[in-house]
């Protein structure tokens, strides 16, 4: 799960763009200055989804991670588009 975000990461980050791995005390955070337009929130994690025409992806990486995540009741995935920046975050959801 983390290789393919780390994958994912570089894969569809631009040439020259930034990348970033931060870890804090309950997120993991994996941001790109990929392309300069949101991905859809609504689909992104669907199985096939692909935003554009790169004929080198399945269309199945995102999926697979929403996939892992279920099997970990405590974590989550979710992405955000801000400031040109991509942002693909584990999140452990700690006890109330």
């Amino acid at each position: 799960m983390l290789s393919n975000l780390l994958k994912n990461a570089v894969k569809y980050n631009n040439e020259e763009g930034t990348l970033n791995i931060m870890i804090e005390n309950d997120r993991l955070i994996f941001q790109n200055s990929g392309a300069p337009v949101a991905l859809d929130k609504s689909r992104i994690f669907n199985r096939f989804y692909k935003q554009g025409p790169d004929h080198t992806s399945t269309g199945l990486g995102l999926s697979i991670i929403k996939t892992i995540i279920k099997q970990y009741p405590d974590w989550e995935i979710s992405y955000e588009f801000d400031n040109q920046m991509h942002y693909f975050i584990l999140t452990k959801n700690t006890p109330q």
